[in-house]
């Protein structure tokens, strides 16, 4: 066959998968009148791009760009798996678990910044990183330590939004999360992911949180000591928003009483296609925000401080 039969073959793959996503995601921005105060009610889930949702746009994005996203995004997956493989061979589950050379850590933290980088360039995302002065004296009092320099940074606390937020916080600091315990069974991803200290939850169980919660401290601490070198980002809300909207902030983050970098991942979730997650299925979400050509991401910098008693 020729360059023009693939081309019509790619053309016809895009519009079949494209027409199955836009049927199955109808109930996401063609609300109905009944169920309109269900979407007031739980305001901070409810999409807000309801006009950005066009399928001849769609389609026609992902006609131009999945033939490249795709495998962008795939292969910072395979690239991440294959370093690791290499680097941590012939070591058990529980010997990853409790690396303490630090050498070998660091490595562990360059690979991951590179999977974040490659995985964020996948989805055509750019990073604007801002910088916030403000006072904490209205929560920590006036004798806080205002000198970052003095601050040793253990947790980064922001908001959550997207897949996506996970790839740019280990683009620009190699960080490990708080998953969902069956992230873990992910081909690739779950290996990728523990190998990079993630820490897995599983939320039905109250005695798998409290586990969680102890692994959590104890993994601040040895970053607070120099045992560590993978910093932990903590999504305060436990689960993603529509980016309007802030949740009320989990303890689990605060209780060890060390330095915390609030953070603010802020996309642009009303004029145009948003890439908030929301309840949309993973699948579908990610081969809908690889049809937006690019995204600009605000990252939000805020002052370091160390929790007190005031």
């Amino acid at each position: 066959m020729g360059l023009l039969s693939w081309v019509l073959i790619y053309i016809l793959i895009c519009t079949v998968l494209m027409g199955f996503i836009w049927i199955n995601t109808l109930k996401y921005h063609k609300f109905k009148e009944e169920d309109m105060k269900i979407h007031n009610r739980y305001y901070m889930f409810r999409r807000n791009d309801q006009t950005s949702w066009v399928f001849w746009k769609m389609l026609l994005g992902a006609i131009c760009f999945w033939w490249i996203k795709i495998p962008l995004v795939l292969s910072s997956v395979v690239y991440g798996y294959i370093r690791m493989k290499s680097l941590l061979w012939g070591m058990t589950n529980d010997e990853i678990s409790n690396i303490k050379d630090k050498e070998l850590l660091k490595k562990i933290n360059t690979i991951c910044r590179h999977v974040g980088m490659i995985f964020r360039l996948g989805f055509f995302v750019y990073i604007k990183d801002i910088k916030v002065d403000m006072s904490y004296e209205k929560y920590l009092g006036k004798d806080y330590e205002k000198d970052e320099s003095k601050i040793k940074i253990v947790s980064y606390i922001t908001n959550h939004t997207s897949l996506i937020d996970c790839a740019v916080y280990a683009d620009r600091f190699a960080l490990c999360f708080i998953s969902r315990s069956n992230i873990k069974s992910y081909p690739l991803i779950g290996f990728l992911a523990s190998c990079c200290g993630c820490i897995f939850v599983d939320r039905a169980s109250k005695d798998n949180r409290g586990q969680s919660l102890e692994k959590l401290v104890e993994k601040q601490k040895k970053l607070y000591n120099g045992e560590d070198f993978v910093n932990v980002c903590l999504f305060a809300e436990g689960t993603t928003s529509n980016d309007l909207s802030l949740l009320t902030f989990k303890k689990g983050g605060f209780y060890a009483n060390l330095p915390i970098k609030p953070m603010v991942i802020k996309f642009d979730a009303v004029n145009s296609f948003s890439i908030a997650m929301d309840v949309i299925d993973l699948l579908y979400s990610v081969l809908l925000d690889m049809c937006i050509p690019y995204k600009v991401v605000e990252l939000y910098y805020l002052p370091s401080f160390q929790p007190n008693d005031y």
